[in-house]
């Protein structure tokens, strides 16, 4: 098991058992993948997906990069930011879309205010919160693109047991291009055109949506154990833009249309 497994389940260990105070709704370790959640986190419509790519260790150095993808909730807005392909996807049969009801954690007995109590609560069933399910079947993980869903990536640095940094990497927003367009076919099968030829496929806001999740992982994951960001830098460069040709043929480009975003938090 990597050091930065170890790191983060002890965070969530942590998390679980105070809950009122973390911001999360609700977690689920994504079943037979190592290293890999969801998060529906209070406030965010949709559902975070935080898997990690690789490890790598270099002497007493352990490098390691995690993918971070949002599913969006169909009735939000950001939502139509997404590739035809995405949207797509994330309505049809490939995802969960049922709800879940999360029952609401008090930190004080709602009934006597105070933590301590031994009587019998009677006052009524406990509240629940609905969300969305809104995350890919089990069985259909594997049929996915892994390239569908991307907004950034968060890479780890731990130098002899101790982390070292943390790098958040994302694009102000994240541009596709239809080079071909984008069509589907009617119910009498003709085709229709939905997006036109070098026309913008996806304009994800990267860095507003990768955020909420970075400052979860800052203020209330590694927070619980105490580990504080001492400085934080944010480095603005030309971004990419990608130009989908279809059939898996994606080419990047740079561009000063986007801007690519790091932010640095050093420990």
């Amino acid at each position: 098991m990597s050091k930065i497994d170890c790191l983060l389940n002890k965070c969530l260990w942590l998390l679980h058992d105070a809950k009122h105070l973390s911001n999360l709704d609700y977690l689920s370790r994504i079943d037979g993948e190592e290293t890999a959640w969801y998060f529906w986190l209070t406030g965010i419509k949709g559902v975070y997906e935080f898997k990690l790519g690789y490890v790598e260790n270099i002497g007493f150095s352990e490098h390691s990069c995690f993918y971070l993808k949002y599913y969006p909730d169909i009735n939000e807005e950001l939502f139509e930011t997404y590739s035809c392909a995405e949207q797509f996807v994330r309505m049809g049969d490939l995802f969960e879309q049922t709800d879940v009801k999360i029952a609401e954690e008090h930190e004080l007995c709602p009934c006597c205010g105070t933590n301590q109590c031994e009587h019998k609560h009677e006052h009524g069933p406990e509240p629940f919160v609905t969300r969305s399910k809104g995350i890919p079947k089990l069985l259909q993980r594997k049929i996915l693109s892994p390239k569908l869903f991307c907004i950034g990536t968060i890479e780890f640095e731990i130098i002899n047991d101790e982390l070292s940094s943390l790098i958040l990497t994302t694009e102000s927003n994240l541009v596709q291009y239809a080079v071909n367009g984008f069509q589907v076919v009617d119910a009498d099968g003709s085709p229709r055109e939905i997006i036109g030829k070098n026309e913008i496929d996806r304009n994800i806001p990267g860095v507003s949506l990768c955020m909420p999740f970075h400052e979860f992982l800052l203020e209330k994951m590694l927070g619980i154990l105490t580990v504080k960001s001492v400085q934080q830098t944010i480095v603005k460069e030309f971004g990419t833009v990608i130009f989908d040709f279809g059939n898996g043929d994606m080419r990047k480009k740079s561009s000063n249309a986007v801007e690519k975003v790091i932010v640095k938090n050093m420990f």
